[in-house]
């Protein structure tokens, strides 16, 4: 009878053992569970905070930085702004300035022209001061007062090219170039001469014989213009007439 009973009370504590082990060995797990958990979330709310206060922190600096740069622009706009009022102000308040930038250009044209011609003056001037050995010869032409050959006499330059042709119209650049050497010789200025009249001398295209006087016709002239090529026309005799035989 006593070895039917002790059995089951054997089994009944190996099972209660089991049990409590088995409800440890949950609990320890849940355990862990639940400390890990709370680590994730300890972290993430240390962390996480962080992260917000740097974003918050960089969103203020941004907007610091764009309303300082908003009132640069604004700033540099209004200045920019009175500098073209203070512009406009000032070139109402001197209207005269235009006036006298007007003068100031027209007086430095005239200047320019007024160099032109004191440089074409002194380059006559300076042909004529020069002196060399001045010969006076006997003309056989009763209408010849006086020959005179003067060996200062030189060419007096030229813009022209290339084989050479005698141009007798008023205006060409060969015609011009003759009466500077005309004016050379005589001293009578290209604005105050009369060509009475202008012919071939000995060799065609080389010689040229010009008839002038000034526009007083106090005097008549006759000289003889000789060509070198890239020189120009210099005078070789000048003759001082009794009367205008070309009048």
């Amino acid at each position: 009878m006593a070895n039917n009973y002790y059995p089951p009370v054997r089994r009944s504590r190996v099972e209660q053992h089991s049990k409590r082990k088995k409800t440890n060995f949950i609990l320890n797990i849940l355990i862990g569970i639940v400390f890990i958990l709370l680590v994730m979330v300890g972290g993430y709310i240390l962390f996480g905070t962080h992260d917000e206060d740097r974003q918050a922190a960089k969103t203020v600096q941004e907007g610091e930085n764009s309303q300082s740069l908003s009132n640069t622009d604004e700033n540099g706009e209004q200045v920019d702004s009175t500098d073209q009022s203070e512009g406009t102000e000032n070139a109402s308040d001197n209207p005269e300035n235009g006036a006298i930038d007007e003068i100031d250009q027209e007086e430095g044209a005239t200047a320019g022209e007024e160099d032109v011609t004191e440089e074409d003056s002194a380059a006559e001037d300076e042909l004529a001061s020069e002196e060399g050995e001045i010969i006076t010869e006997t003309s056989n032409d009763p209408n010849v007062s006086q020959s005179i050959v003067n060996s200062a006499w030189k060419p007096v330059g030229t813009v022209q090219t290339g084989e050479h042709t005698t141009q007798y119209d008023e205006g060409t650049t060969d015609r011009k170039e003759m009466e500077k050497a005309i004016a050379y010789a005589t001293g009578v200025s290209a604005d105050n001469m009369t060509v009475w009249w202008l012919e071939r001398g000995e060799v065609p295209n080389r010689d040229v014989i010009a008839t002038i006087s000034p526009k007083d016709q106090s005097q008549t002239y006759r000289v003889y213009l000789q060509w070198y090529d890239g020189q120009g026309w210099k005078p070789v005799k000048l003759d001082y007439l009794k009367e205008n035989d070309k009048k």
